[in-house]
């Protein structure tokens, strides 16, 4: 069918309108993938996850649970609540000066937690935490 010039005026100016979004979900849903790679950055700092190592149900809940908790915040706030609920658990050094600790000692992968967060940040496309240490260890941090 041919169109009419009014048709085909109004089907050329849709050609040139554009979408503008601040990734809210206007074109898909970016919160929950931001939240599942903020809470296996955060998860093998957290003391109340340590029971939770064998219990890949647990860690789902827990996980769960994070992303309704922190859904919109800033990560900067995430690292805070860590961080307290680190010192209130025997006064555990911040994330900052535990993960400079353990990055030159080589240490927080032989953990079980480790290992389960090793998994789900496979799964992501994230660099586990096995391959950064091995990394850092070779070239001499």
């Amino acid at each position: 069918p041919k169109l009419s010039a009014a048709q085909t005026e109004a089907m050329s100016s849709m050609l040139s309108v554009g979408v503008l979004f601040d990734f809210d979900g206007t074109l898909g849903d970016t919160e929950a993938p931001a939240m599942d790679v903020a809470f296996w950055e955060l998860a093998p700092f957290m003391p109340s996850l340590e029971r939770l190592a064998t219990d890949p149900a647990g860690l789902d809940a827990a996980r769960d649970a994070f992303v309704v908790e922190n859904a919109g915040k800033a990560f900067e706030f995430m690292l805070e609540k860590v961080d307290a609920e680190r010192a209130a658990s025997g006064g555990l050094l911040p994330i900052e000066q535990a993960w400079a600790r353990d990055l030159a000692a080589c240490a927080l992968t032989a953990s079980p937690l480790a290992a389960a967060v090793d998994t789900q940040r496979a799964k992501l496309g994230l660099k586990t935490l096995a391959d950064i240490f091995s990394a850092n260890a070779k070239i001499g941090l």
